[in-house]
């Protein structure tokens, strides 16, 4: 198996798991995917697999980041 397709799947099991957990904050799951790092060292090739392997899937499910309010935003406090 590939260092992507090795990261794909600790990140697959990582949210199936949490979801199957009843949890559902997603920037709680992004934290916990994070978390399930397989590679030891965060460097070189198996890190960049990584890190494209978590880009797709974060975007794909709308994962890790707080949703920002924009200025025009009815919920905009400045």
């Amino acid at each position: 198996m590939s260092w992507y397709g090795y990261a794909m799947k600790t990140i697959v099991k990582t949210y199936i798991d949490l979801i199957n957990e009843g949890v559902t904050d997603k920037v709680f799951i992004g934290k916990e995917i994070d978390k399930a790092y397989p590679f030891g060292e965060r460097a070189m090739f198996p890190y960049k697999a990584w890190l494209k392997a978590r880009k797709e899937f974060f975007s794909k499910h709308g994962l890790g980041k707080v949703p920002e309010e924009k200025p025009d935003s009815l919920f905009y406090v400045e």
